[in-house]
């Protein structure tokens, strides 16, 4: 009944709404090297939402080009249908509004909960998979955390660097009271509060939490070395999300739930897929007062699949520093159970 108040004892779980929009190309990503970070990329992301398929044959428009190291017939300026809405055609998808946590046995995306921490990439797919099938739930692709990342970063979003979350006991939906240099406070604010609101993508109550800080979180992006990995069996000595579906890779039906790379080292950016907040976050060098590898965008850090460590994690681990924002990139080597990952579910409502 409209206008009656649902207690939270009866919510399940809560999950954003993201639309399916074009965006205009600032930057085609091809970097393979550290060179400098240009703080000036940093801008509001143009952003033109509805059901509509960019085209080459259009002016102004390319067509998505969803591969690895690929610009097609993109150029700067361009417009290009995000590649999260294509993959798995829909008019857009649902997202976890805060990382994955666990009540009796079931998962849930709440706030003021523990977040889950300990489990495989395979678990974590698993879960993601298993969840509600009849809404095709999967774990968050790499493109699809590229589009909250973009929709954040455009008028429609906080459009600024989101807050950590800085809980000490990794609670959802938090966010610090205050920096301090390059240690934030320990002191957090809740979701539903003024400083809570500054962890969220829309800078108020409707976005999305625990994009920054926290715990860092699975991503279905799987590197592939087409020169160091010349069979599938190699892939299965690498990828343990095989431990839980043994024939992941050659079953076309999981095809759709992960983005594939070709990465050769931690700087191969030009073999993003366009759209993923990987490459096009560029240029990219070293942030001196860490002397890690970071972006152009509020110098995240920064690195990219590769045949030695071929998994991508968004987000920053418990290291409660400003670069392990939204826009962070790291890499894992086995995809196995850290107690400074997580995950969160994706729904994809298919087209009638």
């Amino acid at each position: 009944m409209a206008g009656e108040v649902i207690p939270e004892s009866e919510i399940e779980s809560y999950f954003v709404w993201i639309p399916k929009y074009r965006y205009q190309l600032w930057d085609l990503g091809l970097y393979d090297s550290l060179t400098a970070i240009d703080e000036s990329k940093v801008h509001e992301i143009p952003i033109i939402f509805g059901d509509y398929n960019t085209s080459d044959d259009v002016e102004g428009e390319c067509t998505t080009p969803m591969e690895s190291g690929s610009s097609g017939n993109c150029a700067v300026g361009d417009y290009m249908t995000h590649p999260a809405f294509l993959s798995i055609p829909s008019t857009g998808f649902w997202v976890g509004k805060f990382k994955a946590s666990i009540q009796e046995e079931n998962i849930q995306f709440k706030p003021n909960e523990v977040m889950w921490t300990g489990m495989t990439l395979g678990n974590a797919f698993k879960q993601s998979y298993e969840y509600q099938r009849r809404l095709d739930s999967h774990l968050t692709k790499n493109t699809e955390w590229g589009a909250i990342t973009y929709l954040t970063n455009s008028k429609f979003g906080i459009n600024q660097i989101i807050q950590l979350n800085t809980n000490t006991e990794k609670r959802t939906g938090y966010a610090a009271n205050s920096d301090d240099g390059i240690i934030p406070s320990e002191e957090s604010s809740p979701y539903n509060t003024e400083i809570g609101y500054t962890s969220s993508s829309s800078g108020n109550i409707t976005g999305v939490y625990d994009l920054s800080g926290g715990v860092a979180e699975f991503v279905m992006g799987i590197n592939y070395d087409r020169s160091g990995l010349e069979s599938r069996e190699d892939l299965r000595e690498i990828y343990n999300i095989e431990d839980v579906y043994p024939d992941f890779y050659e079953n076309s039906n999981f095809t759709k739930y992960y983005d594939l790379y070709y990465g050769e080292s931690l700087q191969s950016f030009s073999k993003r897929i366009l759209g993923d907040a990987t490459g096009e976050m560029g240029p990219f060098g070293t942030i001196a007062i860490t002397d890690r590898q970071g972006s152009s965008w509020y110098q995240s850090y920064s690195y990219f699949v590769n045949n030695t460590d071929p998994f991508f994690i968004r987000c920053g681990p418990t290291l409660n520093v400003l670069h392990e924002n939204n826009l962070a990139i790291h890499t894992s080597r086995m995809g196995g159970g850290l107690m400074n990952q997580s995950f969160r579910v994706v729904l994809t409502p298919m087209k009638d």
